[in-house]
């Protein structure tokens, strides 16, 4: 009885080990991009700062997923039989849409970075000028000094 118990409880965890395994790799949550147009240099530094983490805890993930594949693909050999189709599947599903989450980070981010250096161009142009030129008008630069 308690040899049945043991044998059914080591089945049940070689079941759940393959999922269990995959659980381990952690998809990392995409930051917020500020709107450029509106954010502040310390934003758009805070926000470049979380991109890079991200960027980082995207390759960690990628790689991870990637040792789950060849660890299940081992543990199948050993026990003389072929990576269940399913488990490689679920894998590269999870591997595309955090792919696929990378990519429209860095597609928000580049529009956020070219929306803030727009604003900040904006901001460093001069002012359009209501005054006359010099020269123009009553006693301008042109010798207009006491010659009335």
């Amino acid at each position: 009885m308690v040899r049945k118990s043991f044998v059914g409880g080591a089945m049940m965890i070689a079941l759940a080990a393959p999922a269990w395994a995959q659980d381990q790799c952690v998809a990392p949550k995409p930051p917020a991009i500020p709107d450029g147009a509106k954010a502040t240099p310390n934003q758009i530094i805070a926000a470049q700062n979380e991109i890079k983490t991200y960027a980082a805890s995207s390759d960690s993930y990628q790689s991870c997923l990637a040792q789950e594949i060849a660890r299940q693909k081992a543990v199948a050999a050993q026990n003389n039989g072929e990576l269940d189709p399913g488990v490689q599947s679920a894998v590269q599903v999870k591997s595309a849409a955090q792919r696929n989450d990378a990519q429209q980070v860095a597609a928000a981010w580049g529009a956020a970075v070219d929306a803030f250096n727009k604003a900040q161009q904006r901001k460093q142009r001069p002012p359009a000028s209501t005054a006359a030129p010099a020269g123009g008008g009553y006693g301008g630069a042109m010798g207009g000094v006491g010659r009335y």
